[in-house]
C-alpha cells in the first residue's frame, strides 16, 4: 500500500481529513479538506501513476516496454539481458547477468523502497506457484488454494457471529480454509 506514495499526482485530489484530524475552516465551520501530492492507496489513479512512475525510471534504464504487454519490460546490454514482468508493486525477473541484474536493481533501489530477494529462484508470484523440472520448463499451478478449498463431501462451514464491544458483529468460520 506504501508503494503508490512514490507516484506524484497528475491532477488536483482532495479528499476528507482522517478521522481524529477534523480542523474547521477559518468560520469554525466544516472541516478542511487535504490536497492530495502525491497517489494513495484507494485512488482510482493510483495504480496507473505509480505504473507511468516505475515505466519511467524502468526506461531511463534502457528498458523496452513490451507492445504486446505493457507491464513486460526488457533491458539488453550486449549479450547480458534482463525481463522484467511487472503487477503493481511486485516484479518477477529472469536474466543471464548477475551484473546487470545488480547494476538495474541498484539503481531501482534509489528511486523506490524496494525488497530484492537475491535474485534465488521464483517460487510463487502473484498466488501463483512456479516449479521448475529438471528438463528447464516451468510448472504454474496452485495447488494450496485446491488443496485448501473445501471438497464436495464436506458438510459447508458453519457460520457464527460474535458481536464485538462496538457493536458490530464479526462472522467466524469453523472451517480453516
Amino acid at each position: 500500500t506504501s508503494a503508490f506514495l512514490h507516484a506524484e499526482t497528475d491532477c488536483d485530489m482532495y479528499m476528507r481529513q482522517p478521522q481524529g484530524y477534523d480542523v474547521p475552516n477559518e468560520d469554525g465551520e466544516a472541516p478542511l479538506v487535504c490536497k492530495l501530492l502525491r497517489a494513495i492507496y484507494g485512488c482510482k489513479q493510483s495504480s496507473r501513476l505509480f505504473h507511468l512512475k516505475v515505466k519511467g525510471a524502468l526506461e531511463g534504464m534502457g528498458a523496452t516496454q513490451s507492445k504486446a504487454d505493457e507491464c513486460f519490460f526488457t533491458i539488453n546490454e550486449g549479450d547480458a539481458w534482463m525481463r522484467i514482468l511487472i503487477h503493481v508493486d511486485d516484479f518477477a525477473v529472469t536474466f543471464n547477468d548477475r551484473a546487470l541484474y545488480d547494476k538495474i536493481f541498484s539503481a531501482m533501489g534509489e528511486q523506490f523502497s524496494i525488497t530484492d530477494y537475491g535474485a534465488r529462484p521464483i517460487t510463487k508470484f502473484l498466488g501463483v506457484c512456479v516449479e521448475k523440472s529438471a528438463d528447464g520448463s516451468y510448472r504454474l499451478h496452485q495447488g494450496p488454494y485446491i488443496h485448501g478449498a473445501p471438497r464436495q463431501d464436506q458438510p459447508p462451514a458453519q457460520v457464527t457471529w460474535r458481536h464485538l464491544p462496538n457493536g458490530r458483529a464479526r462472522a467466524g468460520s469453523s472451517n480453516r480454509w
